[in-house]
């Protein structure tokens, strides 16, 4: 039977967590990204926006700014038209990106004959304010993953058995994404060990700051994050012990959507060694996985 030691996790979880850096606050007000006059309806201008950014779009004629998907030809934001000022001649709407990236946008409803002139800005204290709301915001998500780890010895081993080998891991989590540059997770991991017999059966506790990210996929982010990781069994050997298990290591995540919700896929190596064992040699080992994660 698996027993979870809450005490310990928890103490470690909640260390980690207060290791997550706070947010950047924005500069400034407004930002022109673009101006454009469009002749007629079918003119159209290509401008590159940000999803987590909002913008103002301001036009002195008739019509109203509609965003495209360059490769897709769909809606790729959410227009939303502002209360008229003091200023009636010139119309305005905050515009939500749904995506990262080029997009192209036109003048819908622009009569036949008529011209309109595009400001389009970035509001910086919008933008600021919603993220940080959402970089405030704890999102949960599942991880499902497989791999492999170096043989070593968490028990003494039964006479005539043999030092274990290279042996298969898989394991499932949940997780919990905290102020976008903290990853918590706990979940069930199941060991094989050759040459000895059995497998182990780890429950676990984890935590992931994310050091760096970079967009190396089709303007996807790509996380760098170091690792910490405490997992616990017992009743393994002739003297039934209850070892536990101390790893480190470093992962890499690539989304697949756009920012961090969404599906992801993540590459792993960490470096463990067990303690309250009843062996002092081969306890040390490494782990490499792969995962496929979904945070809501």
């Amino acid at each position: 039977m698996v027993t979870f030691s809450g005490l310990r996790c928890s103490l470690l979880v909640a260390g980690l967590v207060c290791l997550a850096p706070a947010a950047a606050a924005a500069q400034g007000a407004v930002d022109t990204v673009r101006e454009h006059r469009f002749a007629d309806s079918t003119d159209t201008a290509v401008v590159a926006l940000r999803q987590s950014a909002v913008y103002t779009a301001e036009l002195t004629g008739p019509g109203t700014p509609a965003f495209t998907n360059p490769r897709t030809g769909k809606a790729s934001a959410f227009v939303q038209p502002v209360a008229a000022g003091l200023d009636t001649a010139v119309h305005r709407f905050e515009v939500y990106p749904y995506r990262t990236g080029l997009h192209v946008v036109r003048i819908a409803g622009l009569p036949a004959g008529a011209a309109t002139h595009l400001r389009l800005s970035s509001d910086l204290r919008e933008t600021q304010r919603i993220a940080a709301r959402e970089y405030r915001k704890v999102r949960f998500g599942i991880m499902v993953g497989a791999g492999t780890h170096a043989g070593y010895l968490i028990a003494r081993p039964i006479p005539g058995d043999t030092t274990p080998g290279r042996g298969t891991d898989w394991e499932v989590a949940l997780l919990a994404q905290i102020l976008d540059r903290l990853d918590v997770s706990a979940g069930f991991t199941e060991q094989s060990f050759p040459g000895v017999g059995f497998s182990a059966h780890w429950v676990f506790g984890e935590a992931r700051v994310r050091i760096v990210s970079a967009n190396l996929l089709a303007g996807h982010r790509t996380d760098f994050a170091a690792a910490l990781r405490y997992s616990e069994t017992e009743g393994y050997g002739t003297d039934n012990v209850d070892p536990w298990l101390l790893s480190w290591g470093g992962y890499i995540v690539q989304h697949l959507s756009e920012g961090s919700r969404g599906w992801s896929v993540a590459l792993s190596w960490e470096h463990g060694r067990a303690h309250h064992t009843n062996v002092t040699e081969n306890v040390d080992t490494d782990r490499f996985m792969a995962a496929i994660r979904w945070v809501y």
